[in-house]
């Protein structure tokens, strides 16, 4: 429906849409989710990412298209540097998620030495998962990945093993006319 211009005294007049509408588009078969955990080795310069690559089908049971998409896929993770350039691709898994149904892939990546994440540097690795029916791309989930190690010790912490400690200020604006905020 067109909406009506609102006027005084009558500014329910009429209906419609009267904001923005957006539309979010969501593949049938999609990456939904990318989880990881980073161990890093000091001593080998090797950093281990336990990848969870969690994926979807939320194709009904019956469908009416005749070109309805399988339940069989193959899924493709790629790691990128910050500047795009491809360090590596893991062999291909072929994957098979029933109609309504999801399901986790485990998945190992090693990066040999590795360039931490630091506030001066913040270099993040990229992480591409793809997943494919035949050679149809159906969805791919891009994540960032910083490289970094964090421990709190008993007395200090430490940021890729230097020390560490947060600097800054706490502000308590004051007005001279209405008295302070805080005492």
């Amino acid at each position: 429906t067109i909406p009506v211009k609102q006027q005084f005294l009558a500014p329910k007049r009429g209906g419609g849409i009267v904001k923005d509408v957006f539309l979010y588009l969501v593949p049938n078969v999609s990456v939904a989710a990318l989880e990881f955990s980073l161990e890093i080795n000091p001593a080998t310069q090797r950093s281990r990412i336990s990848l969870q690559t969690r994926i979807e089908n939320r194709l009904p049971h019956k469908t009416n298209d005749t070109l309805a998409i399988d339940s069989q896929f193959r899924l493709r993770t790629e790691l990128y540097n910050s500047t795009g350039e491809k360090i590596t691709q893991l062999s291909d898994v072929a994957v098979s998620v029933k109609k309504n149904q999801e399901i986790i892939i485990p998945q190992l990546l090693e990066i040999l030495n590795p360039q931490l994440w630091t506030p001066g540097n913040p270099h993040s690795y990229i992480i591409k998962s793809t997943i494919y029916a035949g050679d149809i791309l159906l969805d791919e989930f891009i994540r960032s990945l910083p490289v970094y190690v964090l421990n709190a010790n008993d007395d200090s912490l430490t940021f890729n093993n230097g020390s560490f400690e947060f600097r800054g200020v706490t502000y308590i604006p004051s007005y001279g006319e209405n008295g302070k905020l805080a005492t």
